[in-house]
């Protein structure tokens, strides 16, 4: 029985061509292949009949688009194409995966006789052209799901869908992708959530390779700063409310570090992204800080002026 199923939830065709052919290169092709074609203007499908001899692929095309609405409704429609592989591999049309990834994948199964609910792969940046331009931090191998946040919201993680593999089981238990706006750090939660309680299992060698390409959601996200913010306070909302007192004896994390590396999390944002939203906006974002923390309105009003005085004063 194959047990893993890869599953690509497609509409640019620039790189997809290379995101299957890593796909088909892989030393081990013990598992599924599913294209969910989100309604693309470009012949996907064309694409996808130069590899069908090579690996099990199966090709789906959605009549209505959805990722430009709700890219993580996208996702979990792409996740339903599924057969009964017990494990998920949300891939990309635009990122690479190394040969032996999938071997080494189930190298870790075995290793840790499947204990864990999310493995994940170390990650690379390559730009438009696969030329290498950093390495992310390696992670642990093994990290409980309080140390990952905290070191998310410390910018020591990369975590994003295409470097997860996780048990269907998981996913179907809590219902699928945490969904801020805009898709908005729901990899990151997601990732979270899913490792919840038992911790994120790292494979050590193979590498996904992350295209910043200036053409996916994540490269173009400051010309959607009004909505990304609000993705981005409800990420901070969400994994304020993920963790109770119990948690902090088991982790060994302080329940307060997480409130300290919100905020200071929140203020880099600020102000490194979204200089230019008006102040209305930032009324609204001091009332969803002020219920996120549990503190009074002004403190809240407050922190937003201060971590930026010219944001008041610029046009949006």
């Amino acid at each position: 029985m194959i047990e893993l199923a890869i599953i690509i939830p497609a509409y640019k065709q620039e790189y997809f061509e290379k995101a299957l052919n890593s796909i088909c290169s892989q030393t081990n092709k013990n598992f599924n292949l599913y294209v969910g074609d989100d309604c693309s203007p470009y012949s996907l499908k064309e694409i996808c009949n130069q590899f069908a001899d090579r690996i099990n692929l199966n090709y789906h095309r959605f009549e209505k688009n959805l990722g430009g609405k709700d890219l993580v409704a996208q996702w979990e429609r792409c996740v339903n194409l599924a057969g009964d592989e017990k494990w998920i591999w949300l891939f990309s049309d635009d990122d690479l995966a190394d040969s032996n990834c999938v071997e080494k994948f189930y190298e870790a199964l075995s290793i840790t006789s499947s204990f864990y609910d999310v493995y994940r792969f170390n990650t690379s940046i390559i730009d438009a052209d696969d030329i290498f331009l950093a390495a992310a931090r390696v992670s642990p191998k093994l990290e409980n799901p309080m140390s990952l946040a905290i070191n998310i919201l410390k910018w020591k993680r990369g975590n994003s869908m295409p470097d997860h593999i996780f048990k269907k089981q998981k996913y179907n238990e809590l219902g699928g992708f945490v969904n801020f706006i805009q898709g908005q750090a729901s990899d990151w939660a997601t990732s979270i959530n899913f490792s919840y309680p038992k911790g994120l299992y790292t494979i050590e060698g193979p590498r996904v390779e992350w295209r910043r390409s200036g053409k996916n959601i994540s490269s173009n996200a400051a010309k959607n700063k009004s909505r990304l913010i609000f993705g981005h306070l409800e990420f901070i909302s969400w994994i304020n409310n993920k963790f109770n007192n119990a948690d902090q004896y088991i982790y060994g994390v302080k329940l307060s570090e997480i409130h300290i590396e919100s905020k200071n999390n929140l203020a880099m944002v600020l102000k490194s992204h979204y200089k230019g939203i008006p102040w209305h906006k930032f009324i609204e974002i001091a009332l969803i800080i002020s219920k996120a923390f549990n503190e009074p309105l002004l403190k809240s009003f407050m922190f937003c002026f201060k971590i930026n005085y010219v944001v008041f004063r610029s046009k949006y």
